[in-house]
């Protein structure tokens, strides 16, 4: 009977565990972008252009994909900071600082992905269906975020 106890309050302890695990499951941007938080699009972005330097590095990707790369990922993040600026009330430096806690969390997830992928494919995104199309969707957010706060290189 002792046993039975206990195994029944490990498997309590351990299912808040799994919905919170299965919360985290990402969902495609593309079917979040209408229902969304404003700055949500582009701060998602951010980690992922960033997961996506991470993962493959400077050497791997090459210098004009490096800068690319780079450019989208400071103009999406430059857009979502100054996005949600307009209605947090808080100074830039305080917004600066939650969006990157908010985007480094989002290219964490992203990674986790691509290991988790690479381990069991042997790939990292070329069969995920939710990066493939995350990375379209960035694609378009980030020529819109460069559109509106100009190339930051200038």
């Amino acid at each position: 009977m002792n046993k039975l106890i206990r195994c029944a309050v490990v498997v309590l302890m351990l299912t808040p565990a799994v919905s919170d695990a299965q919360s985290q499951e990402m969902r495609p941007l593309s079917e979040i972008l209408e229902t969304a938080a404003a700055p949500y699009p582009s701060t998602r972005c951010a980690g992922w252009y960033q997961a996506l330097m991470e993962w493959g590095g400077k050497e791997r990707l090459g210098d004009e994909t490096w800068i690319t790369t780079d450019t989208a990922r400071r103009s999406v993040f430059l857009h979502s900071v100054l996005i949600f600026n307009q209605e947090s009330g808080n100074t830039m430096e305080t917004d600066v600082e939650l969006v990157a806690q908010s985007a480094r969390s989002i290219a964490d997830l992203y990674l986790a992905r691509m290991k988790s992928n690479y381990a069991a494919q042997g790939e990292a995104y070329g069969q995920d269906e939710l990066i493939k199309s995350d990375m379209f969707v960035c694609q378009i957010v980030a020529q819109l975020a460069l559109a509106e706060v100009g190339d930051l290189d200038q």
